[in-house]
């Protein structure tokens, strides 16, 4: 391995404590969830689920990447630019506080549920307790302590569920969750400032770092709205032309499909994303390296999410009641999407370690223009399916937009070289999907 790595994690490692943390914090979660519905009525969590995608809303037309720019920069070990991104981070937080509070009434006044007022000013602390965290947790990050952030974010998940035990024995109503939310954010900031040492974080504006932050940042910004719309044009076209329970089909399905995608996504971030800037920052050959490592993931998803939509049919008939079978034929179209997304994650991430953050921003684009166009035609041949095969073309274009991205930054396999073996393994996983499908169907489960 490349001299550059010996004083870090070996990203085989950082992998499992990456996997191994999410897997525990979705655990956690689907326990808080399934604890607190012995306490809570199906309506308190319908309630909060409004107030949090208000809360996202806001966030993600606020995100300039602050931490993203910490790793990703040279200058992310600088005092003065740590400190300056710090500040960004909380007049950032005081903003989405601020417009929460200004978005309570008219929020409450739309879905016609005047508890959301309260709860929205409740959360709207949250993002101004979180714009305090150390930018140590960035450089935690940067430097790929993955286990230290895993343990991280499972603490703050025990002590979440701690809030809410303590609290519905009070007030068994939506403010249990709220607490709980409450009680993560204050727990995480307070582990930034001791868990991952101490970074000194004192109030700072360097023209220079807030310029560098924004010219990467309002790339950050352009492809989160672009992926968010990405990611939902085809619950939105469905939701226009389809009835409602072909969209709760499809929604069930792309849930299934999606997990795998998330999984992948969060270890991209917190280990190849890392590794590639520092081989980027320090301008040495770490190739083989990222190459090794983009291989073991390509190879390895391949195996496993065959066996995945292997086991689609006998999960899906363990879980679910006959009515909602069907999803799963949308779940196995899906996934074949959601596996030309994952070709496309090492060289998103790659992309972003170069400081090219326009090719997902164009990328996501691409998605929405290619699903547009083959939406209808689609649809007019195969119904709802159709807009599940619309949605794996879309998939196409980010890829090799992305794979041109790498292309530039000579660090990796040319790029005919890599489509090659990328075709390979999509070829090796299709077989596997249909072999797999077949084999599913013929058993009797």
């Amino acid at each position: 391995m490349s001299d550059q790595f010996k004083n870090s994690v070996s990203p085989a490692k950082a992998s499992a404590y990456s996997l191994g943390g999410f897997g525990l914090a979705q655990i956690l979660r689907l326990g808080s969830n399934l604890i607190m519905a012995r306490y809570l009525a199906p309506e308190d969590f319908g309630l909060v689920a409004i107030v949090f995608v208000v809360l996202q809303g806001v966030e993600l037309f606020t995100d300039i990447g602050l931490e993203a720019s910490i790793i990703q920069s040279n200058a992310g070990n600088l005092k003065r630019f740590r400190d300056t991104a710090w500040t960004l981070a909380i007049i950032r937080g005081l903003l989405i506080s601020a417009t929460l509070s200004l978005l309570a009434l008219p929020t409450a006044s739309f879905f016609e549920k005047p508890d959301l007022t309260d709860l929205l000013y409740a959360v709207s602390v949250i993002p101004a307790i979180s714009g305090f965290r150390s930018t140590a947790i960035s450089i935690a990050g940067r430097e790929m302590q993955v286990a230290r952030l895993a343990s991280a974010g499972i603490l703050g998940q025990l002590v979440s569920l701690c809030t809410m035990l303590v609290y519905v024995q009070f007030d068994a109503s939506a403010w249990a969750l709220v607490a709980g939310a409450i009680g993560n954010a204050l727990v995480m900031v307070s582990l930034s400032h001791t868990f991952f040492g101490t970074s000194n974080d004192r109030l700072d504006w360097e023209w220079t770092s807030v310029k560098a932050i924004f010219r990467f940042g309002k790339w950050i910004f352009l492809s989160s709205l672009i992926a968010y719309l990405a990611s939902q044009i085809d619950r939105l076209v469905l939701a226009k032309i389809l009835a409602a329970d072909v969209l709760g089909f499809y929604t069930i399905g792309f849930i299934w499909a999606r997990m795998p995608f998330m999984v992948l996504q969060k270890v991209m971030r917190q280990v190849l994303f890392p590794l590639a800037s520092k081989t980027i920052r320090e301008d040495k050959d770490g190739t083989s390296d990222l190459e090794r490592y983009r291989s073991y993931v390509l190879w390895l998803s391949t195996f496993f999410l065959g066996v995945y939509a292997t086991c689609l049919e006998p999960v899906y008939r363990l879980l679910y009641t006959a009515e909602y079978w069907p999803s799963m034929e949308y779940s196995k179209v899906l996934l074949v999407g959601t596996f030309i997304g994952i070709a496309e994650l090492p060289n998103r991430y790659i992309n972003l370690a170069a400081g090219r953050p326009s090719y997902e921003a164009y990328g996501g684009l691409l998605a929405v223009i290619l699903f547009v166009i083959s939406v209808f035609p689609l649809y007019a041949c195969f119904e709802g399916l159709g807009v599940a095969w619309s949605y794996v073309i879309s998939r196409v274009g980010p890829y090799f937009l992305a794979v041109y991205g790498t292309h530039q930054t000579t660090m990796v396999r040319t790029t005919s070289t890599r489509i090659q073996i990328d075709v390979l393994a999509i070829s090796a996983y299709l077989f596997l999907w249909f072999v797999g499908g077949e084999l599913s169907s013929a058993v009797r489960w």
